[in-house]
């Protein structure tokens, strides 16, 4: 019996050491599938937050196809706005000369004004004294009878 009751101890202590490994099995079982759990819940959040970086691309993306829309319509106004500014200068030019030769053609008109008329004085000046002799003549031969 003795042999039967040690064999039977050992069977025993086996036993004991079979369900604590089943046991500890078990637990680590139920703790790998909390963590299988958890890391779902985690890949679910990344995959939403890479779904609302997504769409955050590919607003920004909209948003930059605007902004070099407007950039180049901006490059456009500003040569324009450069071609209108040499625009503006070349006839600003051009007034500049031909104002300039609208006080030379006023100068010159204002000498020969002046010219003529200090020509027709002088005409004048030399016809009176003629006409002065021809009334004189006609005055002594109204006194001559």
């Amino acid at each position: 019996m003795n042999a039967k009751t040690s064999l039977l101890g050992l069977c025993g202590m086996m036993l004991v050491g079979l369900s604590a490994c089943f046991a500890g099995s078990a637990d680590m079982i139920q703790e790998n599938e909390s963590q299988v759990m958890e890391f779902r819940r985690q890949i679910d959040q990344l995959k939403l937050q890479v779904k609302a970086k997504d769409e955050e691309t590919k607003r920004l993306m909209q948003e930059l196809e605007k902004v070099k829309k407007v950039e180049a319509q901006i490059l456009a106004l500003e040569e324009r706005l450069r071609l209108m500014d040499n625009l503006v200068m070349t006839k600003s030019e051009q007034i500049a000369s031909l104002e300039s030769q609208l006080a030379a053609s006023r100068e010159v008109a204002e000498a020969a004004a002046a010219a003529a008329a200090a020509a027709v004085v002088e005409t004048m000046t030399k016809k009176a004294p003629a006409k002065k002799s021809k009334q004189d003549a006609g005055t002594q031969s109204k006194q001559a009878p």
